[in-house]
This record gives C-alpha cells, sequence and structure tokens, in this order.
C-alpha cells in the first residue's frame, strides 16, 4: 500500500510545482517515447493537485485475488489521501501530508504513524519529473498502431537499476493524457492494478484533507519507538 500510494503520487505529479491551473488541454498525437515525455511534461507541469475514484484490484498465487475500491485525493508537495472503502475488514485510510504518514485500520483499531512516504520511498526519488523517465527506465510506448481509434496510451516502465517492482504499465487517456491506469509487477509475481475514474485536476479539496486525528481507543504504533 505504501509503495502504491507513492508510486502513483510520483506519476501523477511529477515535476516542479507552478501555479494552478485547469483542466489540461488537448494533446497531439504521439508516436515516440521522446514524444510522449514531452507531452506528459507540458500536461502536468501545472497540475497542483488530483481527486479521483479508483478501483484496485491484487493478485497473487497466494492469496488469489483482492478486490478494493475507493477514493484518492493528492496534492503538491507530497501530500496523499487513499480511502479504501466497502464496509469490510479491508477497509483503510492511508494519510500523508508531506512530513508524517499515517495507515488507518478501523477493523483493527490501529494507526501505524511513520515519517513522510517520501522521505524513504526510492521510487518517489527516482520518479522526480517526467522529462527523466527515459533515464531511470527502459520505456517502451505500447501498441501504438492503432492510431485514431486507439483511446489510451499504454507506457512500460522497466527499471535500469534495481526497485522494488519488476516493471510497470502506466495508461493514460489519449486526448488529454489524464492518468487512467498503473499496473505494478513486483519481483514475487504478485500484480496489483489501480483503475481510476472521475478524474479531476486541481480540485478544491476541504481543509484538513492530509491531516489525521486518531479516533479516540484507537492503538497508535510508531514503528521504532521503544515501548514503554
Amino acid at each position: 500500500m505504501r509503495f502504491i500510494a507513492a508510486l502513483a503520487l510520483a506519476l501523477s505529479l511529477a515535476g516542479p510545482s507552478l501555479a494552478h491551473a485547469g483542466e489540461p488541454a488537448p494533446v497531439p498525437e504521439v508516436r515516440t517515447v521522446p514524444e510522449l515525455v514531452t507531452a506528459l511534461k507540458g500536461t502536468y507541469k501545472d497540475v497542483q493537485g488530483l481527486s479521483a475514484e479508483f478501483t484496485q484490484v491484487q493478485r497473487s498465487g497466494v492469496s488469489g485475488e483482492i478486490r478494493q475500491k475507493g477514493k484518492v485525493s493528492i496534492q503538491r508537495p507530497k501530500k496523499a489521501r487513499w480511502e479504501f472503502v466497502g464496509g469490510g475488514p479491508t477497509d483503510s485510510l492511508f494519510v500523508t501530508n508531506g512530513q508524517t504518514m499515517w495507515v488507518y485500520t478501523p477493523s483493527m483499531k490501529q494507526v501505524i504513524e511513520t515519517p513522510d512516504v517520501g522521505a524513504g520511498n526510492g521510487m518517489a526519488q527516482l520518479l522526480d519529473g517526467f522529462d527523466k523517465l527515459d533515464e531511470m527506465f527502459d520505456v517502451k510506448l505500447i501498441d501504438t498502431a492503432g492510431g485514431a481509434q486507439k483511446k489510451s496510451y499504454v507506457v512500460e516502465l522497466v527499471p535500469r537499476k534495481p526497485a522494488q517492482f519488476k516493471k510497470v504499465r502506466v495508461e493514460f487517456e489519449k486526448k488529454k493524457l489524464l492518468l487512467e491506469r498503473v499496473s505494478i509487477e513486483d519481483p514475487f509475481g504478485t500484480t496489483t492494478e489501480i483503475t481510476f475514474s472521475g478524474l479531476k485536476t486541481n480540485p478544491t479539496l476541504p481543509a484538513g484533507t492530509f491531516d489525521f486525528t486518531p479516533p479516540a481507543g484507537v492503538q497508535v504504533i510508531k514503528p521504532g519507538t521503544p515501548t514503554p
């Protein structure tokens, strides 16, 4: 969960923080990796935040298929809120304000509190800009022969240095390069796919979206902190 959130945050909000802007404008069709990198850089350079609903499907030979859904809000710099909902024991909340990260599991009445997710995650550090994707990864633009009939660009990323994953596939809506899907395969063959819907750029978010106060009666665990 921590890695996935950092990956999606980095992919969605790579690049320097600039002024607030509206929804990205349509982009010309791209056919090569350099063209796509340039288009992504231009599209996301003014994006300060994202919000969307998502569906996550995790598949592995050990646990089979696990489906979850929820809502996500992301804002520069390094702020994210992922709500996994469904009314079951897998419901959870992930929040980071750029300094502290909380993972709250209501069914366990437990909160895990750790330093900012970006501070110790190599993926977030590697993906510091769409304009550097081809430096950090072997990048492949999948199936560009569909032409005007193809609705999405599919990009495969294979890390050039050791990482927590084997490869990643990212899908962008073709007209405005809005993020649609992220699929991650780890070295053990487990795949995690996140599909986004109703994505909004630069949304107005409620105050306190990226803050968290543990509810009364909930155990707060801080790994590495000595137990009294």
